[in-house]
């Protein structure tokens, strides 16, 4: 049902990604939802690929997820779909300015 209506031809304003949740069990329904909080307990794990190549495998055990107001979290905690709309921009607003300049110009001189 859900991939029917994104497929259906409708046009986004911008390129996104929906992130979809389903709860364990028969959903009450479905909420439009924020990206809610994940708490991990961080572990990384430093491994060596088949091809020799160095990467980090990042495990945290399960989330707690804080269930904020109209949040993802929140939606699966009383038992509904959540669908969140995410935007394929991630940049930080205002990343370069203020204190994030400096510590750019520190990496260049690194660099």
């Amino acid at each position: 049902m859900l991939a029917r209506a994104v497929l259906s031809g409708r046009r986004w304003k911008a390129p996104l990604i929906l992130n979809v949740n389903v709860p364990t069990g028969r959903p009450k329904g479905i909420r439009l939802t924020r990206l809610g909080r994940r708490m991990y307990q961080d572990h990384v794990i430093r491994r060596t690929s088949p091809r020799k190549q160095r990467y980090y495998w990042i495990n945290g055990g399960e989330a707690r997820v804080p269930p904020g107001r109209g949040s993802d979290g929140e939606a699966l905690a009383r038992g509904f779909v959540s669908i969140t709309p995410l935007g394929l921009d991630q940049t930080g607003g205002g990343l370069a300015e203020g204190k994030w300049r400096s510590f750019l110009e520190d990496l260049e001189r690194l660099w």
